[in-house]
C-alpha cells in the first residue's frame, strides 16, 4: 500500500514530528518512507531527519499491509500542523 501526504508543517519535519511519525508507524513495519529521490527502510529519527523534508514536500509511506484508518488520520493531522 502506498500513502502520499503533503507536509504542511511550517518548519518541515524536525525532531519532534519525526518522533511522532516513528511512534505512529512503529507497529507497521516493514515499510519504506520516501521524499524527493531519497528512500529509507527504517523508522530511525536520524534517518528521517536526513530526508530533509521541508514545508510543501510530499512524503510517501509504503507498507505491505493497509494502514488502519486511525493511523491515517493521525498522519493527516501530523502533516497538517
Amino acid at each position: 500500500m502506498e500513502y502520499v501526504f503533503k507536509v504542511k508543517i511550517p518548519d518541515g519535519l524536525h525532531a519532534r514530528p519525526c518522533n511522532k511519525l516513528a511512534d505512529i508507524l512503529k507497529n507497521f513495519a516493514p515499510l519504506q518512507i520516501s521524499s524527493g529521490n531519497q528512500t529509507i527502510n527504517t523508522l530511525s529519527i536520524l534517518e528521517l531527519l536526513l530526508l530533509k523534508i521541508t514545508y510543501g514536500s510530499d512524503i510517501c509511506i509504503c507498507c505491505e499491509e493497509p494502514l488502519p484508518e486511525e493511523a491515517i488520520n493521525k498522519l493527516d493531522q501530523l502533516f497538517s500542523n
